[in-house]
């Protein structure tokens, strides 16, 4: 089984304090066909899939994949000349072969030729050139990834390397992470990626951490997977907050409020805003923003009624001419005793009350029967309805 490390350093000015809008900058690395060697399975994948989910997160994302040592150079240098601008947020992130030799990190690039340790000084990048790139630059927040193997291939071979990579000191103002505690190897994963980089970019993709909380998540989904066999490791500190997502943090309260009238496409904003609630209140706001015009006033009271809510009488139905005059309305209910409301006026129902031609919502209700609602359209002649109500139990025979 193929064994990786990954060694996490975050380096913060104490005086920094990250701008949303701050550009972001990676330079991510794949190293996976060393013809000596021989091919790792992961690093590519993990370079492409790293490289992706970061220009999700709004940094510019170079991508380079089996590189070699000139390539890998030049690429740290270009990317190092990036970061000098105010507040740049910088990111590097290598997968492949790597190997500390006398406390010092190599990342091994592809076509290099070591048989000796004086060959990995000449053959290898000093990881502590990228490092130094980014303290010359002088900017807000830097963070380095090292996906490096964790078992030196030739640890039998060299007398002062050994197993895994080096643990660097906590300068002042930085994070730094790594896969497994000292002297412990990280897993390699089964499937895409290795486990490690599998599980921190689930992290980095979960909304609204800072990145504190990105590596306590990463911490948990590691130690969970391996059965508490590998456990990443932390020292330093940091000052100033880093989110991933850019306006990650989501708004604890939501406050409704009823858009402009006349606009249409508001008014349905707003209606799918409250029409799964139970709070009566809205619905209410609803009504009396909207009343008898509104696309969905006549759900809007149903919705009410449901919740036991009255609604307060409104202004009269308009007139459609002043010198049309009254008719009388009569509804007659089977059982004769059921209890007879109109929606949409503020009177109270009488048997032959008086009103004026429009249009009526009636409402027909007795305990033990189906409650019926319907509009009649009164004209300027008396009308007399007739509701039967079906009874609860025979519903359905």
């Amino acid at each position: 089984m193929r064994i990786f490390s990954l060694v996490l350093l975050i380096i913060f000015n104490f005086s920094f304090t990250l701008s949303a809008h701050a550009q972001r900058y990676a330079l991510v690395i794949g190293n996976s066909n060393y013809p000596q060697l021989g091919t790792l399975a992961n690093p590519i994948n993990d370079a492409t899939d790293m490289g992706r989910l970061l220009e999700q997160k709004d940094f510019k994302v170079t991508v380079l994949k089996n590189a070699n040592k000139r390539q890998m150079q030049e690429s740290i240098n270009n990317f190092a000349r990036l970061l000098h601008q105010k507040d740049a947020v910088g990111l590097f992130y290598f997968a492949g072969h790597g190997m500390q030799i006398d406390g010092i990190n190599y990342l091994i690039p592809v076509q290099s030729n070591i048989n000796t340790e004086t060959d990995v000084e000449y053959e290898a990048v000093d990881a502590g050139r990228v490092l130094a790139g980014m303290r010359r630059a002088g900017n807000g927040l830097n963070m380095v990834i090292l996906d490096a193997c964790r078992d030196n291939p030739f640890a039998r071979s060299f007398r002062g390397s050994s197993r895994g990579l080096a643990r660097m000191d906590t300068a002042k103002g930085a994070l730094i992470l790594y896969a497994a505690s000292a002297g412990e190897v990280a897993a390699d994963g089964e499937g895409r990626n290795g486990l490690f980089t599998s599980n921190l970019m689930k992290a980095i993709n979960t909304p609204g951490l800072k990145v504190e909380d990105v590596f306590k998540k990463k911490v948990i989904d590691v130690t969970k997977a391996t059965n508490d066999k590998q456990w990443p490791w932390s020292s330093g500190s940091i000052k100033g907050n880093f989110y991933f997502t850019i306006n990650a943090p989501k708004a604890e309260t939501v406050t409704i409020q009823a858009p402009v009238t006349g606009n249409k496409q508001a008014e349905i904003e707003f209606w799918n805003s409250i029409k799964n609630s139970a709070n009566p209140a809205y619905f209410q706001a609803y009504v009396d923003k909207y009343g008898d015009s509104g696309e969905f006033a006549f759900i809007a009271k149903i919705k009410l009624n449901e919740l036991k809510v009255d609604l307060p009488a409104p202004a009269p139905a308009p007139v459609p001419a002043p010198s049309m005059s009254k008719a009388q309305l009569t509804i007659k209910t089977s059982p004769n005793n059921a209890g007879v409301r109109i929606l949409n006026i503020g009177p109270k129902y009488q048997a032959g009350m008086s009103l004026k031609p429009g249009r009526y919502h009636i409402e027909v209700s007795q305990s033990g029967y189906q409650r019926h609602t319907e509009w009649l359209e009164l004209g300027a002649q008396d009308m007399v309805h007739s509701v039967g109500l079906t009874e609860i139990g025979r519903a359905h025979v």
